[in-house]
């Protein structure tokens, strides 16, 4: 045990991280296994995987992992990682894109170890996030800030820093000091090999070290010189990679034979620099052995090769592959001297730019260059033959003054005594190449602002091995808008993970099938519902040819919503006619009922019995027509009068009649604004409402309770959606309805303004008033919301348009006299009609001559046997409607009124009558002093 160790187990001794119940054997025996892994004198990477290993089987610490870094700071595989299996596949990608986690970044900006106990903004994309949900993680530095190697990483559970913190920094103390052991300064080399290494640094000899799996794990100044910086990137990487293939044989020998000696050896072999070109070097490997003389790998020494300093061997190999290829190939061919001028092209040359060759020779080579690009050729020039290397792209002139794109890949050719001789370089025109990438780039920037413009949702997926799961790499902001996620957060994480009910609905299984056969998939309308989010989707899935899966998903949760508002609104106009079509026959019996009563009151000798019976059917008659009039208010097509009116004081007078016909126990709460601007509407209709919706609470209260009744403004900027459809933006009188009984579940409040639907008992309730305030609400162009719960009460709010006051002025009719003996025709196919109209007239003063069929009424008025003052007529009848029976007096007697009675019709109205030709417009049932008032208007 050394003396760092014999620190940590006094620590523990001391009481110092001994506590709870981790016991002093406990630490014992993970120092016991640590010393054991060490005396296998394993490499860094045995190492470090081994030590994960030892973390996590203490039991004290899980998810265990560690990374190296190269020199840049960027992690370098392989990556050592225990107890986590197949979920450390996300971070492999993560980190072989350069990317390095929040925890491992805190700790190599740190000289301590981090401990993170509540996750950051940054965790929330981590591809271990999901890993980490329940514990604290511990991170820490592998190395100092100067030379640091990577960081190690594990998760203990909350509340346990205490006692794991202090065990962790010391073992990983322990194992960043051993790997300082195992990257010393050349440990046990010999005198003579010491002075060998001083001079090789002083005269900038290349020197690899290599260890026991012939990986490269470390390069000197020089060997970056002639091998180039890219060499770096091999660190961590088997040897043979920079070896020419058929000579790494050979050197596996000579590295045999001197691990197993200790006796450099030197062999001649070719190595490859950044650019894949070999170079014949001398290569002499010396043994690299501990303190124990255990080999712990080798150094290779690149001195100069037979013949001379490697790199002019080189690039004398290079020029003579290049004037090779000069005759061979069948690219363009250039030589150019010490200034630039020509002193060789081939004939393809001439070929691809169109001029002979005693027109290119001796001419400079910035001639033929677009003119753009000649002071480019003077700075690149120098540097050429500098580097030895080239390869660039130039714009030349064909003769003809076309511009071609063209692509040099150059060497220098060189004397025997290593000075500059001339340029070998070999030309290909790349204009076709160009432009293909051109349109690419377009393509690409085409497609990026589809993906980036579309209002459809785009993801795309990663699959893992056996499409088990996909992880997310890009999203569009339309799909981050319909998720309500941001890609900064979920990009890197798992599909199932950031979206939990896709498997549920299905959609895992058809990006699972996609990605095994290859066939896009499509999901029709489906609800997607996972807690956060709930929204109707419609989904295809189809692969791309990268194997990545490309989800396309569209919101069509508006489109469901108006579909349902389009079948409400369909069953309600369909329910309207059908009410509209009952109120038509029905006034018409109703319009009997009333008149004879009316005309048997007028008669003197009756008893008081009699009396009293017609008293009785004049007021069934009126209830009936309330009933009509309901019916008609529901079906949107009741005849109501209009006015201008301040609502606060139609609703003082209401509260003061509910206070008189409403229960005690019943607290009537009134809060009304003052400054309310008009309205134009119906007050009846207003009135009809309000205690409508006043009953129906005070019932759901069981009479004890609150009922809250509030008049306010309200404006609104867009347009908004109720129960009577979609209202436009404005300024609204809102009236407010509260009460604190029952309330209702939402398959009740979907149904409350359908015609008979109740909740009461039969008997009870007619069904008819909520569809009687539809009615109304719907005539005055006003909107209703409700919102109800079981056991919270409900809440009926009542949006009016607003008018500006004065706009119009109420016209108070006024009564007009008797008859005078005037001449009227009356024409309605109900024979009972004719008569109630003969009898009612005629008590007026009135002389009346009525038909059955409107097609002999009229031939009898176009004869002219008698002079007529005014024509009645029904509307509906078989022959010729009533508007049909006033256009044709308009065309022939344009002096003679006429007054349409109806008891329903879409096609005539008190609001349109006049574009008929009529001059009036009675509703059925009337009164009988209405007919009396109309008629005289009509007259006077």
């Amino acid at each position: 045990m050394d003396m760092r160790e014999n620190s940590l187990v006094s620590c523990c001794k001391g009481g110092s991280i001994l506590k709870g119940d981790m016991a002093l054997s406990d630490y014992t025996r993970l120092l016991r296994e640590f010393r054991h892994l060490t005396s296998k004198r394993p490499d860094r990477y045995d190492l470090v995987d081994g030590f994960c290993h030892i973390l996590e089987e203490s039991g004290f610490f899980n998810n265990v992992w560690a990374v190296f870094t190269d020199r840049t700071g960027h992690p370098v595989e392989p990556y050592f990682h225990a107890g986590m299996g197949r979920r450390f596949q996300p971070m492999s990608q993560y980190l072989k894109k350069g990317f390095i986690p929040h925890c491992a970044q805190s700790a190599l900006d740190s000289e301590k170890t981090v401990v993170l106990k509540k996750r950051s903004r940054e965790c929330n994309y981590c591809p271990l996030e999901h890993v980490y949900e329940s514990g604290s993680v511990l991170s820490r530095r592998l190395g100092n800030r100067s030379a640091s190697k990577g960081w190690i990483c594990a998760t203990i559970m909350t509340g346990a820093e205490d006692e794991q913190l202090p065990l962790f920094r010391e073992l990983v103390g322990l194992l960043v000091m051993t790997l300082d052991e195992r990257s010393g300064d050349l440990p046990g080399l010999s005198y003579r090999e010491t002075l060998l290494m001083s001079f090789l640094e002083d005269s900038g000899n290349a020197l690899i070290e290599i260890d026991n799996r012939r990986h490269l794990s470390a390069v000197n100044k020089g060997a970056l010189s002639l091998l180039g910086d890219q060499l770096n990137n091999y660190l961590g990487r088997p040897v043979e990679e920079l070896i020419d293939t058929g000579q790494y044989g050979r050197f596996q020998q000579a590295c045999f034979r001197v691990q197993n000696s200790l006796h450099p050896e030197e062999l001649s072999i070719s190595l490859k620099d950044w650019e894949g070109d070999l170079y014949r070097v001398s290569l002499e490997l010396h043994p690299n052995r501990n303190a124990d003389g255990q080999s712990i790998g080798l150094y290779g020494l690149i001195k100069n090769g037979p013949g001379g300093n490697p790199v002019v061997n080189a690039l004398k190999e290079s020029e003579q592959r290049f004037i090779d290829l000069f005759a061979k190939t069948s690219a363009g061919y250039q030589s150019l001297d010490e200034e630039g001028y020509f002193l060789e092209v081939n004939q393809q040359w001439l070929d691809l730019l169109g001029y002979r060759k005693e027109e290119v020779v001796g001419h400079w080579f910035g001639e033929f260059l677009a003119p753009s690009f000649r002071d480019a050729f003077r700075e690149r020039f120098p540097i050429f033959k500098e580097r030895g290397k080239i390869h660039s792209e130039f714009q030349m002139l064909r003769k003809d003054g076309e511009i071609r794109f063209i692509a040099f890949e150059g060497r220098i050719g060189y004397k025997e005594d290593g000075s500059f001789k001339q340029t070998h370089c070999l030309l290909s025109d790349i204009t076709e190449q160009r432009e293909s990438d051109r349109i690419l780039r377009k393509n690409q920037e085409y497609f990026k602002c589809l993906f980036t413009l579309l209002n459809s949702g785009i993801a795309i997926l990663e699959p893992l091995p056996e499409c088990q799961d996909f992880i997310i790499r890009n999203m569009n902001p339309s799909g981050e808008l319909i998720y309500q996620l941001s890609l900064v957060d979920i990009q890197g994480r798992l599909f199932s993970e950031v979206l939990p009910a896709m498997e549920a609905i299905g959609i895992l299984d058809l990006i699972r099938k996609c990605c095994q056969t290859g066939r896009s998939q499509y999901l029709p309308l489906t609800e997607y519902s996972d807690g956060r989010i709930s929204i109707h989707m419609e989904c295809y899935v189809a692969r791309l040819p990268s194997s990545e899966i490309m989800l396309i998903f569209d919101d069509r949760t508006a489109q469901v919503q108006m579909e349902k508002r389009i079948r409400e609104s369909e069953k309600m106009e369909a329910i309207g006619h059908l009410a509209g079509g009952i109120a038509h026959d029905f006034n018409n019996i109703l319009t009997g009922i009333i008149g004879y009563t009316e005309l048997i009151g007028l008669k003197e000798d009756k008893d008081w019995e009699i009396r009293d019976y017609l008293d009785r059917i004049e007021s069934a008659g009126s209830r009936a027509k309330k009933l009509v009039q309901q019916i008609l208010s529901f079906s949107r097509q009741d005849l109501e009068r209009r006015e201008f009116f301040l609502l606060k004081p139609l609703l003082q007078e209401h509260l003061d009649f509910l206070r008189s016909v409403i229960p005690a126990t019943v607290v009537i709460d009134a809060d009304l604004a003052d400054h309310v601007p008009p309205i134009e509407g119906d007050p009846s209709g207003i009135r009809d409402i309000l205690l409508n919706l006043s009953s129906n609470a005070s019932t759901a209260m069981n009479d004890r309770g609150t009922l809250r009744i509030a008049l306010s403004l309200e404006s609104f900027s867009r347009p908004f959606d109720g129960v009577t459809g979609r209202s436009s933006a404005g300024d609204y009188a809102v009236i407010t309805v509260q009460d604190d009984g029952c309330g209702m579940s939402r398959d009740v409040s979907d149904h409350i303004f359908e015609p008979y639907f109740t909740t009461h008992d039969v008997g009870e309730g007619s069904g008819m008033g909520l569809p009687m305030v539809f009615g109304i609400i719907k005539n005055h162009k006003a909107n209703i919301r409700v919102s109800s719960s079981p056991g919270e009460g409900s809440v009926f709010k009542l949006f009016f348009p607003l008018l500006e006051a004065g706009d119009k002025e109420a016209v108070i009719k006024e009564k007009p006299a008797e008859g005078r003996s005037e001449f009227i025709l009356v024409v309605d196919d109900e024979q009972m009609n004719c008569t109630l109209y003969e009898g009612l007239l005629e008590r007026l003063g009135y002389r009346v001559k009525s038909y059955l069929d409107s097609r002999e009424a009229l031939n009898w008025l176009l004869s002219k046997e008698e002079s007529v003052d005014l024509v009645i007529t029904d509307q509906t009848m078989p022959e010729m409607t009533g508007t049909e029976f006033s256009r044709q007096i308009r065309n022939e007697l344009p002096e003679l009124p006429v007054l349409i009675c109806s008891g329903f019709s879409p096609e005539v109205n008190e609001n349109n009558y006049a574009v008929f030709g009529a001059s009036g417009y009675l509703g059925k049932p009337f009164e009988f002093t209405d007919l009396a008032d109309q008629i005289r208007t009509l007259l006077d």
